[in-house]
């Protein structure tokens, strides 16, 4: 029994015995394995990290970059770029090519490498290498503003309008951040109508980035002249709010240059003459050209209820606090010739200077052709007219309706207001 025993105890020794040496083993390879895997996963991040920063430096600081990682070939492209930049002499084009050509050995897409080849090629006169270059380096990407900017300036030079603009509209559909380069050159440009034309034509196709041009267009300093035949061109939407936007510049900038007639042209619907909404029923989508109404807590005018047994709606004025001013105007197209102007009007109260004043003037000459106070008149208001005439050259004019505050303001001060008004051709009396 107990033989038996001691050999189990042996047997159990010795399997333990075998046994846990080779535990120990597996421990050290393990142990030596994790390591190795955390030793290389530091080193990748670390490298991972210089080349990421090596990339972001390669072109606001191409010499940081390459001091972190020398194989960036993008920042060794710009390196060179900028050297021969800063020169810009023809013996500065050997170095700058040999530097441009060893990125484009490591990268042969390297676009930034190109550009330099053909810079380097431009500093010795070859002007058709140059141009092989720059195009090498657009098949590669048109995403490089500089190299769009190179091709435009080569078909420009060469008298290539429509090679120009297809250049101009790949770097607007990239680089967005180019509008503000742009655009003022293509303003500039459109005021000949070689490059109008075609630009009309591309506007047409309706590249995302019109909007912002004719947004700028119509809000900057471009003339009036230069303005409006491109917008005309190319059919804007009232019913899109952008659209609808820039056709209001329009109009302002015409109206701002004294080019009634032609501006008037933009207001959608049939052409007419005389005044708009006189009734006050409508809205306003159009000013000069409808009404345009002074919004201000002591001087402005409003469009409410009528008080004519409540007969639709009218223009209330109001004059607080010794103010006086325009509260409301609107700009007409009149021809030539005699003119009668109706309108009627309530609770006007107080001494002359007190009293409503209705004006007409021509547009940028501001010559009077009608200076109108209103007479006193109850609040159920009465019927009025006043004739004037529009001489020769007069082409545009402005009607302008002036409120001045009340000598008693308290809370039951009348408050003037005005309906229907109309413009008609006088009668002959020959």
């Amino acid at each position: 029994m107990g033989t038996a025993m001691d050999m189990a105890g042996r047997t159990k020794h010795n399997v333990a015995a075998a046994v846990m040496p080779e535990h120990g083993h597996r421990f050290t390879r393990s142990w030596w394995w994790r390591t190795l895997i955390v030793v290389l996963t530091v080193t990748i991040a670390a490298a991972s990290a210089m080349l990421s920063a090596s990339l972001y430096l390669s072109r606001i600081d191409p010499v940081r970059a390459v001091a972190l990682w020398p194989g960036n070939s993008l920042a060794r492209a710009n390196m060179a770029s900028n050297g021969l930049l800063a020169k810009m002499q023809r013996s500065s084009a050997p170095a700058a090519r040999a530097a441009a050509s060893a990125a484009l050995t490591a990268q042969p897409g390297n676009v930034a490498a190109a550009r330099v080849m053909a810079l380097a090629a431009s500093l010795n006169g070859d002007e058709p290498r140059a141009l092989r270059w720059l195009r090498y380096g657009e098949q590669q990407s048109r995403r490089d503003l500089s190299t769009q900017l190179a091709l435009i300036e080569y078909a420009v030079n060469r008298g290539e309008i429509a090679e120009a603009l297809r250049h101009y509209d790949r770097a607007l559909r990239t680089e967005p951040e180019s509008y503000q380069q742009l655009f003022p050159i293509l303003f500039a440009a459109s005021a000949e109508a070689a490059v109008r034309e075609p630009l009309i034509a591309l506007l047409r196709q309706r590249p995302f980035w019109r909007e912002f041009f004719l947004s700028q267009l119509t809000g900057g300093p471009t003339p009036f002249a230069i303005t409006a035949p491109i917008v005309a061109a190319v059919s804007l939407d009232p019913a899109v709010p952008r659209e609808r936007e820039i056709l209001s510049r329009t109009i302002t900038k015409g109206v701002g240059e004294n080019r009634l007639a032609a501006a008037r042209r933009f207001v959608p619907g049939p052409a007419s003459i005389g005044i708009r909404n006189g009734g006050f029923e409508a809205s306003n989508n159009w000013p000069p050209f409808d009404w345009a109404l002074a919004d201000d807590a002591e001087l402005g005018s409003v469009i409410e209820q009528g008080v004519r047994d409540g007969r639709g709606s009218a223009l209330f004025l109001d004059a607080r606090n010794g103010r006086s001013g325009e509260v409301a105007h609107q700009a007409e197209v009149l021809p030539a010739g005699r003119y009668m102007l109706t309108l009627a009007a309530g609770d006007v109260t107080g001494a002359m200077d007190e009293r409503p004043l209705v004006t007409i003037r021509c547009a940028g000459s501001n010559t009077a052709l009608l200076t109108w106070r209103l007479p006193t008149l109850p609040t159920a208001g009465a019927q009025l007219r006043a004739p004037f005439t529009v001489p020769q050259g007069c082409t545009g004019q402005l009607l302008s309706i002036t409120a001045s505050s009340p000598a008693n303001e308290g809370t039951d001060a009348p408050r003037p207001w005005i309906d229907d008004v109309a413009v008609k051709m006088a009668r002959s009396t020959s």
